[in-house]
């Protein structure tokens, strides 16, 4: 296996190895974003994106036929590639590989949003008392989005409180990075999930 850096010369195969039905914004964009492609025996099945914190990635794309073992052995080549420690965060949007990964790896937390996508670009940080609890959010325009794993949120009662709350302003979005154990609790409250992140080591 090994990485290549996508870009004008490779988006083609890539594309094409991946059976990738909308990749128009990509090919636009391919000189403005950081994605890398893996290959193994000259075939693109894999795409990432290497985000800014430091030991973790994004798998973006997913060949659409991948086998559960070269997934394994694709993410043991990434994690022995990519990290100092041997120790690897990776967020994963396919939902197929999720229900890999999840059989074999930590979830360390789970992206959900009300539209099924997550927006935390260019937004405010801001305050708010709710129940006499200040929760820490972000928003801008009609985005909103709220990390309660680093504030170590999981109490359902909490939880719901916070939900109600945001749900009467007028936001587009809504989204948490939750723990894991709250899933199927937001899942009621009508939240998706949009990626699962995993620690690998």
């Amino acid at each position: 296996m090994k990485i290549e850096k996508l870009n004008k010369e490779n988006i083609d195969a890539f594309i094409r190895d991946l059976s990738l039905n909308e990749a128009n914004d990509l090919e636009k964009n391919i000189d403005k974003v950081s994605y890398f492609g893996i290959k193994n025996d000259n075939t693109f099945i894999m795409g990432f994106d290497a985000l800014s914190d430091e030991d973790k990635i994004a798998i973006i794309y997913v060949r659409n036929k991948i086998k559960e073992n070269e997934v394994k052995d694709c993410i043991s080549f990434l994690t022995k590639s990519l990290s100092f420690n041997n120790h690897l965060i990776i967020d994963v949007f396919d939902k197929k590989l999720i229900s890999v990964l999840d059989s074999v790896y930590k979830v360390k937390e789970v992206g959900v949003s009300l539209t099924g996508y997550i927006e935390n670009n260019n937004l405010k940080e801001k305050l708010v008392d709710i129940e006499m609890k200040t929760i820490r959010y972000f928003a801008f325009k009609k985005m909103f989005y709220c990390n309660l794993v680093r504030q170590n949120i999981q109490d359902e009662t909490t939880i719901s409180m916070i939900d109600n709350y945001f749900k009467k302003q007028d936001f587009d979005n809504i989204s948490f990075i939750i723990f894991e154990k709250n899933v199927e609790f937001f899942n009621e409250l009508g939240y998706s999930i949009v990626y699962k992140s995993y620690i690998v080591s």
